[in-house]
């Protein structure tokens, strides 16, 4: 940690390295700290089962590691299916337990992320994760169904019926985040919902988000946007569209 900085010592193309102060912030006795509590402390060589407990940690750097470690063991090709799969059971079990509770959404999206970089998700579990209690799981099952490309028939409707009815704006930042990643014809039913938001017309991010999902669009089919006009309650994204057919 640097205390202070000073464009004309240290921003230089030559910066003077003897000046300055710089601290390194430490916990305990540095000196004598290389004991058993340290050696703990090497995610690494936690078994599976001690990576799973630790996502339920207090400590943020023990979660993400032991997210890390897990994903890294799910990318060994010896790791033993029994050890995948008892895995895979025990992080659902935490992402199921408090499932009603929205004091537990923190501690279920650690659970969800770890399950997803094992590849722990199944086909059949995106449906109940659309239609979770949490708008935040429902928006991060947005975003990890849709990283790996398109997806099932079946959930492009769950989802496209979530942009015209779910109430929360975050669910929509991600439906119009996930957009993006889909090919243009998947988009338009699910876009045509969202616009229908009237209520999202001052809000600072949506707007624009929506727009960078339509502008390729409306560049591929400027009949079709022109006809979606009407529909679009955010006085914005219509004068976008506009703008976007008169261009040559």
């Amino acid at each position: 940690m640097s205390d202070w900085s000073d464009t004309g010592e240290c921003h230089t193309y030559k910066p003077h390295k003897e000046n300055g102060r710089i601290f390194r912030i430490s916990y305990g006795n540095a000196k004598t700290r290389a004991d058993a509590k340290t050696q703990a402390l090497d995610v690494s060589k936690w078994s599976d089962a001690e990576l799973v407990k630790a996502q339920m940690s207090a400590n943020e750097w023990q979660v993400r590691h032991a997210r890390r470690v897990l994903q890294e063991q799910a990318a060994r090709k010896d790791w033993p299916e029994r050890e995948r799969a008892d895995t895979r059971l025990a992080l659902e079990a935490l992402f199921l337990r408090n499932k009603d509770a929205e004091t537990a959404t923190p501690a279920r999206l650690r659970s969800l992320w770890a399950m997803h970089v094992i590849d722990g998700i199944r086909v059949e579990d995106w449906a109940a994760l659309l239609a979770d209690p949490s708008p935040h799981v429902r928006a991060w099952t947005i975003q990890l169904m849709c990283e790996g490309g398109k997806p099932a028939d079946e959930r492009l409707k769950q989802i496209a019926t979530m942009a015209a009815k779910d109430e929360s704006p975050v669910v929509r930042l991600y439906l119009a985040s996930a957009l993006q990643r889909l090919p243009l014809e998947d988009r338009w039913p699910i876009i045509a919902e969202l616009l229908k938001h009237e209520n999202d017309k001052d809000d600072a991010n949506l707007p624009l988000m929506y727009w960078y999902a339509l502008e390729p669009m409306v560049a591929a089919d400027k009949d079709r946007a022109l006809k979606l006009v009407p529909q679009v309650k955010i006085p914005l994204v219509r004068q976008f569209i506009a703008r976007r057919v008169a261009e040559k």
